[in-house]
């Protein structure tokens, strides 16, 4: 038995402020890396109306705000939470070893299996993993565009 969701007026209003607020701190955080709206669309490959209007509170999808992020150096929890994608966890970190990070992409939505040489990886080593597969999400973000 499935159950009916009903969205109200106080629902809409509300996701109406979230992408509000997100585009106006996604605005701010986007100056002080002292970047134009024309430099993080030559960094996404997004065009600049697009940049604009998210950044006037016009929604758009979590790809979209990953890659947003990733061109302007923006923690990435930090940017899905401001967008309604990601509820911060108590007590959230930075992940410090290989078997977190696999576990932030999965809360993320990503289907990922970690295998055992990972589990030995160092910081350094670790953040290459996270420059890697940053650097794929950007280029698969930028094709759905």
């Amino acid at each position: 038995m499935s159950r009916t969701k009903y969205v109200t007026s106080q629902d809409v209003n509300y996701q109406k402020e979230v992408w509000r607020q997100f585009g106006r701190l996604y605005k701010i955080k986007r100056e002080q890396a002292g970047l134009t709206q024309e430099d993080v669309a030559k960094k996404t490959l997004m065009n600049v109306k697009s940049i604009s209007r998210i950044e006037n509170g016009t929604p758009t999808k979590r790809e979209t705000v990953q890659l947003l992020a990733m061109a302007i150096d923006w923690d990435m929890q930090d940017a899905l939470e401001a967008s309604g994608y990601l509820e911060r966890i108590e007590g959230s970190r930075k992940p410090q070893n290989a078997a977190e990070f696999v576990k932030v992409l999965s809360d993320m939505g990503f289907d990922i299996q970690i295998s055992a040489d990972y589990e030995k990886l160092g910081p350094e080593q670790l953040q290459e993993l996270i420059d890697d597969i940053q650097a794929k999400l950007m280029f698969r973000a930028s094709r759905k565009q």
